[in-house]
């Protein structure tokens, strides 16, 4: 996450403390807060780099997209959602 928080434009939603880590995340780019939006990012996501993630209806803020990584989840994986961020991240920025 280290490398997708230094992006000015992306919010991740969930905490930095190591005891509310989990195994669910949420991002949204900023602006980009519309259910339309965050299905355009998903499917992108899908479509140029194989990642699986969900639009989600947010409460406060608007819409985001929901990353749910599990135990067949590798260490390479996770790096090839971070790049695939930072191209995310320069593709959609208002």
């Amino acid at each position: 996450m280290s490398r997708v928080k230094q992006l000015g434009n992306v919010e991740v939603l969930t905490p930095d403390e190591p005891g509310m880590y989990g195994a669910i995340t949420s991002f949204r780019i900023a602006g980009r807060t519309s259910e339309a939006d965050n299905v355009a990012i998903a499917d992108h996501l899908m479509e140029t780099h194989r990642i699986f993630t969900v639009r989600r209806g947010g409460l406060a803020k608007g819409d985001c997209v929901r990353v749910t990584p599990a135990l067949f989840t590798s260490a390479d994986d996770v790096d090839r959602l971070a790049t695939a961020l930072v191209e995310v991240a320069h593709r959609f920025r208002i």
